[in-house]
């Protein structure tokens, strides 16, 4: 699980992933959901299909090696 302070907006193409809100709000993505996600949250996979999500926002903290 990791704290994010970034806002996203996600496509979820497989899998499941629950996002939980600082104000104990909570969703579950499911394949073909597409949700913004604001900051001060944190994510989980749930079940045992991988989640693959494309993602933007990500510049703000994916770096290339």
């Amino acid at each position: 699980m990791t704290e994010s302070s970034i806002h996203y907006t996600r496509i979820c193409l497989s899998g499941q992933m629950t996002v939980r809100f600082d104000d104990g709000s909570g969703i579950t993505l499911g394949p073909g959901d597409v949700v913004n996600v604001a900051p001060r949250h944190n994510g989980w996979s749930v079940g045992e299909e991988p989640c693959v999500l494309l993602d933007t926002g990500i510049a703000a903290y994916a770096k290339p090696s």
